[in-house]
């Protein structure tokens, strides 16, 4: 499966004007039938919700029409979803950050996605533990948020670092992610192996470390996905 993320040489407003509809269908031609394609992941450090819905709209609807097997999700960033965010707001104050002001209706979203990662050292005053996903407030606003409009839902960068004091394994907040995870509609989970998130037995890369069960634990739940 291919999933590709882009952006224009336009601004939003350029993109939500038409500006860039030749760069969108390039894009979408070149994409291979039943693939994922997503414009400006992680669109909340760069533009308003407002800025990026007219926006992704017109992505939509230009590149379904030049490929209509295409899948065009956004995907947000779980890090501007925190509670007090000023990226993704919500005050009543009619701002264009408002929780409502970022989501793309369900007519132009074949799925929504969120990316989340996990590090004790952000968690605050909670336990030096790896958590299930359920656990994560940001990812409960997130999903409060979009759950209600229809489409499948997608994890499509998911990583877990307990970075202070001894490390914990990962393999108990990995088993019960799986459980929340595919009974709350979520039909794509990628685990990021990089850096710090990295799983491994032996040799890892710099600021990760060695975690047999957790390694297990991605490894179960690869084997009962299904096609």
């Amino acid at each position: 499966m291919l999933w590709y993320s882009f952006k224009t040489s336009c601004t939003p407003a350029g993109v939500a004007a038409g500006t860039c509809d030749t760069e969108i269908q390039n894009i979408a031609t070149a994409m291979p039938a039943g693939s994922y394609l997503t414009y400006n992941h992680e669109p909340e450090n760069d533009m308003t919700g407002v800025q990026f819905v007219a926006a992704f709209q017109r992505v939509y609807t230009v590149a379904k029409a030049a490929n209509s097997t295409l899948n065009v999700v956004p995907i947000y960033m779980s890090y501007q979803w925190r509670s007090g965010s000023t990226g993704v707001t919500n005050n009543g104050t009619g701002g264009d950050r408002e929780i409502q002001d970022w989501l793309v209706p369900a007519a132009y979203a074949d799925a929504y996605g969120l990316d989340l990662y996990w590090q004790a050292s952000t968690r605050g005053s909670e336990p030096d533990d790896p958590v299930s996903v359920d656990a994560d407030p940001r990812m409960i606003r997130w999903y409060n948020a979009v759950s209600g409009l229809g489409k499948p839902l997608t994890l499509p960068e998911w990583g877990i670092d307990d970075d202070q004091g001894t490390r914990a394994s990962r393999g108990s907040a990995i088993r019960a992610s799986r459980t929340w995870l595919t009974s709350h509609d979520f039909h794509i989970i990628a685990y990021w192996q990089l850096d710090n998130w990295y799983l491994g037995t032996s040799t890892v890369p710099a600021g990760g470390y060695a975690d047999p069960d957790g390694v297990a634990a991605c490894q179960e739940l690869v084997a009962a996905a299904t096609p």
